[in-house]
């Protein structure tokens, strides 16, 4: 094993945003205790954005933020950057994979020490499981997908993270979850224990986003907004399902006429996304812009949001679309659209139509299989494109979501984060106080 080496590079990058230093814990990072937290990367992603508003808003003085790899920041943050430099190898396979998170279970816990740390706050599998194994400090992990249906992997690479998962978690001091469909599932098909949950949603900056929603669009995408638009952001992968949204898309302008689709996103799909809407012939409708980072321009100025994820955590885009004032139409996967959407149904039943719920609209879940221009349309993608061509032509239903939806936004508003963060972080071990 290679030696511990000397740490080579610390960032520090302070941020003055009046109105979250207001909500900063003062007894956190300053006669506090000292917090660190632990991601892998900090760059164009969900769970990178809540690192961001954590370090906002939990950090009065210095804090400490450990990342397995820098590379570039996208997001605001306050506190010191730490490289643990524990990248993982391009294509790696599972030996090279754990060598580097055994290198980084040893400078995690290096850190640890030459910091004081006496919170350790870790988001995503491979930091959980360090940040649980490198000991030393308080140890609160956080779950940000659903585990049953979330887990990526194939063949014996699944079974372990399964296994390291039921095993591990428990030795965590909490085990923080991003839904409470999450936390059931970590309770009921993991072992995980009820006295170790605790269900903290992610939060919107309505501000921020107002502000930024407000910002100008270059006159090339400017012009995409003289029709009615309808939207997504997200990576393009399998996770997000965007396939279904095209074929929808190509049966909702046989039925509504002058409509776009815009998606916001990269990923590894591009390609197959691109040559589906050309199958489909749809391309000259179908704008894909990549990764936009404000995407709250965009947002402010469509018609309609729709997601179609085949499983989420906690879908913040839904929450930006909502305080961006547009309706939205999400898949009922899990978790997390329920329970934004529909908080007063029961999280263990699944329905197989569409739900015009209290704050947006729910279509049934979505199978999961790859489809192709030639397959027929299935029952569920049928039900997105009814949802969408009776919003799309129905501007009093349009209002009335547009309201109902940024009402809900303040639900998860950022003083409520930064409270129930603060409490947790000064709670002993073992303490659950939400009901699951």
């Amino acid at each position: 094993m290679a030696s511990l080496v000397q740490l080579t590079s610390q960032l520090t990058k302070h941020v003055t945003r009046s109105r979250l230093e207001e909500m900063s814990n003062p007894r956190i990072g300053a006669n506090g205790p000292t917090v660190a937290l632990l991601n892998d990367i900090f760059q164009k992603g969900g769970v990178e954005r809540v690192l961001s508003y954590m370090s906002l808003v939990l950090f009065k003085g210095p804090g400490i933020i450990f990342l397995f790899d820098p590379g570039r920041i996208d997001f605001d943050y306050r506190g010191t950057l730490v490289d643990l430099k524990v990248k993982s190898p391009p294509y790696g396979g599972m030996l090279e994979e754990a060598y580097c998170l055994l290198k980084g279970l040893f400078k995690l816990w290096r850190q640890k020490r030459r910091h004081g740390v006496d919170v350790c706050i870790s988001h995503k599998e491979g930091p959980n499981f360090i940040n649980i194994l490198s000991a030393y400090s308080k140890c609160i992990v956080v779950v940000h997908e659903h585990k049953s249906s979330g887990i990526k992997y194939a063949g014996i690479k699944h079974t372990i993270v399964r296994w390291l998962v039921a095993i591990l978690y428990n030795k965590a001091d909490h085990v923080v979850t991003v839904s409470r469909t999450i936390a059931q599932d970590l309770e009921s098909n993991f072992g995980v224990a009820r006295n170790k949950l605790r269900v903290i949603y992610n939060p919107c900056d309505t501000d921020m986003i107002a502000e930024r929603s407000s910002e100008p669009l270059e006159e090339q995408f400017e012009r995409l907004f003289d029709a009615r638009v309808i939207v997504t952001v997200g990576r393009l992968d399998r996770q997000k399902g965007h396939w279904y949204l095209l074929r929808a898309f190509s049966e909702i302008r046989k039925r509504v006429g002058d409509v776009r689709l815009v998606i916001l996103g990269t990923g590894d799909h591009t390609k197959y996304l691109r040559d589906l809407a050309d199958e489909l012939e749809i391309s000259a409708e179908v704008h894909f812009l990549g990764f936009q980072s404000n995407p709250f321009r965009f947002l402010r100025r469509s018609t309609l949001f729709v997601l179609t994820s085949l499983w989420e955590g906690f879908p913040a885009v839904l929450l930006e679309a909502m305080a961006c004032r547009l309706p939205v139409i999400a898949a009922d996967c899990l978790s997390g659209p329920r329970e934004l959407l529909a908080p007063k149904l029961d999280l263990k039943s699944r329905f197989r139509e569409t739900i015009f719920a209290d704050y947006g609209i729910l279509t049934p879940p979505l199978d999961g299989h790859y489809k192709s221009s030639k397959d027929q349309i299935t029952k569920a993608e049928l039900s997105i494109v009814e949802a969408a061509t009776r919003v799309l032509g129905d501007s009093e239903m349009r209002r009335f979501y547009a309201s109902r939806g940024y009402g809900r936004v303040n639900d998860f508003g950022m003083q409520n984060f930064a409270e129930e963060w603060s409490r947790l972080i000064d709670l002993p071990a073992g303490t659950v106080r939400r009901r699951l």
